[in-house]
């Protein structure tokens, strides 16, 4: 069953939950709330959930945001609660995947990077357009990309407005894998599968929280928590043996 809130279509296959960014053609974001945040996150969470795919529907991914002339009085609030939504993301208990297809560009491109892994169609474009456009991006972009590029790699993206290929976003980290356009879904599939496997959904939380917190938490909290996130499993590990 099909379930959706704001742009975002939910379903599930098996212990796999398929997220679609739906407002086709162009999968624009009408708004930087453009999921309801508690819907999303009860999504991320479902008993038995072992991982998601967040795909474009159509032939984009997302183009970014849908700009008028229309500027909301509350504008701040909006984009701080955007960037609360790809937190959400970031944070989600199992892995997330991007299955990029076509443009992915601004808003999109920065919903792709809250996401813990990307495939990329043969056919994907990615960049940062806003400084061409007087702007620059506001869902947190300028943080993540060099997060995950480095400033060296990230700056020139982001001042530039250049956009990238498939190919080239695998070459310089931005991206896991470049397979053709149709393959990108199946591959999705396969990647959370090989791995993930038998994994127990305890485990697969554990390990996402304790690498987020890697990210967010100062190294000697970091390092304390995944101690008791070990400890916890092992214990519970030697418990179900000592049953058996």
């Amino acid at each position: 069953m099909v379930k959706s809130s704001g742009i975002i279509k939910f379903s599930r296959k098996e212990d796999i939950a398929i997220l679609t960014v739906s407002n086709p053609p162009r999968n624009r974001l009408p708004d930087p709330i453009f999921v309801d945040p508690d819907v999303l996150h009860a999504h991320l969470h479902e008993e038995g959930l072992k991982g998601v795919i967040l795909v474009g529907e159509g032939n984009n991914f997302c183009e970014g945001a849908a700009i008028d002339n229309n500027l909301p009085k509350d504008l701040p609030r909006r984009m701080n609660e955007g960037k609360r939504i790809l937190d959400i993301i970031e944070e989600s208990p199992v892995p997330v995947v991007a299955a990029i297809n076509g443009a992915c560009f601004g808003g999109g491109l920065e919903l792709a990077l809250a996401c813990h892994i990307r495939i990329l169609g043969q056919s994907a474009m990615l960049g940062f357009p806003e400084a061409e456009l007087g702007i620059m991006p506001g869902l947190a972009g300028t943080l993540r990309l060099p997060d995950e590029l480095g400033y060296a790699k990230a700056l020139p993206m982001l001042l530039s407005s250049e956009y990238i290929t498939a190919d080239k976003a695998v070459e310089i980290g931005l991206a896991h894998y470049a397979v053709s356009r149709r393959e990108v879904l199946d591959k999705a599939f396969d990647v959370l599968h090989q791995m993930l496997g038998n994994k127990s959904v305890k485990a697969i939380n554990y390990i996402m929280k304790s690498v987020l917190a890697g990210r967010r938490m100062d190294r000697k909290s970091a390092l304390e928590l995944e101690t008791e996130l070990v400890v916890e499993l092992v214990e519970s590990q030697y418990n179900k043996r000592k049953i058996a």
